[in-house]
């Protein structure tokens, strides 16, 4: 309740957010302006910039000393609040009051939104921090069967939890189970593998393609996991999980084609068991905030900056502040920001000459593989 960031609040603890989360959800919230709507979202860090200007000097301080938007860190939120609430561990009444149950709400509706608009056609700002699109529908998608197993053994203990159900059902069923499916490349007779970016657009001495492929394992498990998620449901009652009679037979061909390929290469050294679970949050020159329109420009010590022709050489905080109605945006996304025009493209991780880090887990890959090949093997 706190830190949720509130976009048309006049507080500017609550209503300033990096340049580059106000780029990916600018169209969300010019749908919740015109309709009226009041938004309160997840946002990455438990930090105010009040708080920030206190707790920076003992070395706590957001990246770029402002909060932004990760759609992969709000998917989490999303099923961390309902799988406590099914589970037992906190009480349904957490979810019946009114600010957690609107933070809930647009969270969910945000994410969606960026799904159905394909992370606002910009991935690498989108998800900031985890830059996997196919890690992104897992999380989603597990919030999607949770709901859905706990329908099909009653009722949901509140009718926003049958709301979000709404939601992430569509999405899942629809957006994102298509993209999946356009994703799959065929790896042999009835067998499918999926691929991200690590290890891909490399080149060979004589200066040749050179597809590596050091996440494929990973990703062939986590699409296999998302669609799972989205077209099967647990029976607490059997305790058995079946795919839903509407489930189209392109998915089960799918999911069978990946369990086939991670049987057959997750332990044969062929492939590095990597994966960019997590990364910095910018992918090179082009994701950098100082690119992007922003309207708060000052000091950390909250000293107004006037000169915006370049960055001062102090640590400073460059946002945007409350609501940017759609015509003057798209009026500053046609003017230069500190000397450049905004980077209105996403050309792919391995575009371009920079560079970024990424932390990778080899556990992480095995696991959600693990879970894949299992989960396949005992739907009915």
């Amino acid at each position: 309740k706190k830190y949720a960031y509130r976009p048309f609040s006049a507080d500017p603890n609550l209503n300033s957010i990096d340049p580059r989360a106000y780029f990916h959800i600018r169209g969300f919230l010019d749908q919740a302006w015109e309709n009226r709507e009041d938004i309160a979202l997840v946002p990455t860090w438990a930090q105010t910039i009040d708080e920030e200007r206190v707790d920076f000097y003992k070395g706590v301080a957001m990246p770029f000393e402002i909060n932004n938007i990760d759609v992969t860190v709000a998917a989490n939120t999303i099923y961390g609040i309902t799988s406590a609430v099914l589970s037992g561990l906190i009480s349904p009444t957490v979810l019946s009051d009114p600010i957690i149950e609107q933070i809930y709400h647009n969270t969910s509706s945000l994410i969606a939104f960026e799904i159905k608009n394909n992370f606002s056609g910009r991935p690498d700002l989108a998800l900031t921090y985890y830059p996997s699109r196919i890690e992104c529908y897992w999380l989603v998608a597990r919030t999607a069967t949770i709901l859905e197993s706990a329908r099909r053994s009653g009722t949901l203990p509140l009718k926003i939890m049958d709301t979000v159900y709404n939601i992430f059902t569509d999405v899942v069923e629809g957006y994102m189970t298509k993209d999946i499916l356009h994703l799959a490349k065929r790896g042999g007779p009835g067998s499918v593998y999926f691929d991200d970016f690590i290890g891909n657009d490399d080149f060979t001495l004589s200066d040749r393609p050179l597809m590596r492929g050091e996440d494929r394992i990973f990703t062939t498990a986590m699409a296999a996991n998302a669609l799972m998620s989205s077209w099967t449901y647990h029976d607490t009652r059997t305790g058995t999980s079946h795919w839903k009679t509407e489930t189209p037979w392109s998915v089960k061909k799918t999911v069978a084609g990946c369990v086939k390929w991670l049987r057959r290469y997750t332990l044969s050294g062929k492939y590095k068991p990597w994966n960019a679970f997590f990364s910095g949050s910018a992918k090179g020159f082009k994701s950098l905030p100082f690119w992007y329109p922003g309207n708060r420009l000052e000091y950390l010590n909250g000293t107004s900056i006037s000169n915006w022709t370049h960055i001062p050489n102090a640590t400073v905080i460059y946002a945007v502040q409350g609501y940017v109605p759609a015509d003057r945006y798209n009026d500053m996304l046609n003017k230069t920001h500190f000397g450049y025009y905004t980077p209105m493209t996403f050309g792919g991780y391995n575009n371009g000459s920079g560079s970024f880090p990424f932390w990778s887990s080899v556990p992480y890959t095995y696991s959600t593989t693990l879970l894949a090949v299992s989960r396949f093997g005992s739907v009915v």
